[in-house]
């Protein structure tokens, strides 16, 4: 499949658009990293967490919480470096530390989302096998959109960056 001329055009930021966009980003994600932990406090205070999930599954979900903390850590890490150790500057490092950090709190936001997913589909549909499926399937989505998708783009540009070196 050939990706249109137009489609490929790139062009080059500077430093602080790159990090406006990295700061942009990780803010895009950090509320939805917020509800989410909210509905996770949330649910533990509810009589109905206590009568539908076995012990083994209350600590699953205090795994997903933990999940979910940590990867509002790893979001926000980058806004505290900068405020702090960079305060008017934009580094090559802040850029490569703050994709790292982006990618990784993705990582454990979907993991995250996926004990959850599992856990009220447990409840809901009275089925383990069905419910970790459906969550596998999940799982599946997001590896594929997030991680997946992102590399395949990053590599085509490569080697088309590479054929154009070539010509």
């Amino acid at each position: 499949m050939t990706i249109p001329t137009r489609a490929r055009e790139t062009e080059h930021e500077t430093l602080e658009k790159e990090a406006s966009h990295v700061l942009e980003e990780t803010r895009m994600v950090i509320p939805g990293l917020q509800a989410l932990f909210g509905f996770q406090l949330i649910a533990v205070y509810n009589q109905p967490f206590w009568e539908l999930l076995s012990v083994q599954e209350q600590r699953f979900h205090f795994g997903g919480v933990v999940l979910t903390a940590a990867a509002i850590a790893l979001l926000m890490t980058p806004a505290a470096y900068h405020r702090q150790a960079e305060p008017h500057e934009v580094s090559r490092f802040f850029l490569k530390l703050s994709g790292v950090l982006l990618t990784l709190g993705m990582f454990m936001l979907m993991l995250s989302l996926e004990v959850d997913c599992y856990l009220i589909g447990r409840a809901v549909l009275k089925d383990p096998q069905l419910s970790a499926g459906i969550t596998g399937g999940l799982g599946i989505i997001y590896l594929g959109f997030w991680f997946v998708l992102p590399r395949i783009a990053r590599r085509h540009a490569r080697t088309t960056m590479a054929r154009r070196l070539r010509a």
